[in-house]
């Protein structure tokens, strides 16, 4: 059931509408600002983290995050690459079930 308003209620409430209007903006403003800063410093974190990581576990982060991203045919169609020189490739991941159409990450 909608509730009623009565008109003084209303007209004070338009009288100070843009004013709130303009605090709701700072509000707004101030929010986004935090919002980057704690991005950027998470962002600095995850990359320091990564460049300390184990190469072999940073094989592993980059096939689960790929396969986190939508691709291969399921969870489970990621691996990391075989230890030793593989020219720089971190993982396989596998788009089909048959292992016809695969990713190099």
């Amino acid at each position: 059931m909608p509730a009623t308003l009565n008109k003084t209620k209303l007209q004070t409430e338009n009288v100070s509408a843009p004013k709130q209007m303009r605090k709701i903006d700072r509000l707004g403003e101030t929010i986004k600002g935090d919002f980057e800063r704690c991005a950027d410093c998470l962002e600095e974190r995850l990359h320091k983290q990564l460049r300390l990581t184990d190469p072999t576990r940073f094989e592993e982060i980059v096939v689960e995050l790929m396969l986190a991203m939508g691709y291969g045919f399921d969870e489970h169609a990621g691996q990391r690459s075989p230890v030793g020189p593989d020219d720089g490739i971190d993982g396989i991941i596998l788009q089909d079930r048959f292992g016809i159409d695969k990713i190099y990450v």
